[in-house]
């Protein structure tokens, strides 16, 4: 298993429309390999936050960051 975790910086005051975007283009897509993705904002810095991203293989996760999905 592969885990990528990003850590971001958002504009002040933006997160809880980042997070609703987030789930509505992202949550619960079906993507080869993906075994599960969170987003988690900071405690101490609410304008910053983390995706984690959970693989069965590198590979998995790298066909994606090359594919349409990824740039869309």
């Amino acid at each position: 298993m592969i885990m990528r975790i990003t850590w971001g910086k958002l504009y002040a005051g933006t997160w809880d429309e980042f997070e609703r975007v987030y789930k509505e283009t992202l949550a619960g897509k079906e993507i080869k390999g993906l075994k599960g993705r969170w987003l988690a904002q900071d405690v101490n810095d609410p304008d910053g936050g983390f995706a984690l991203s959970l693989w069965e293989t590198q590979e998995d996760m790298q066909a994606y960051e090359q594919s349409d999905a990824y740039r869309d």
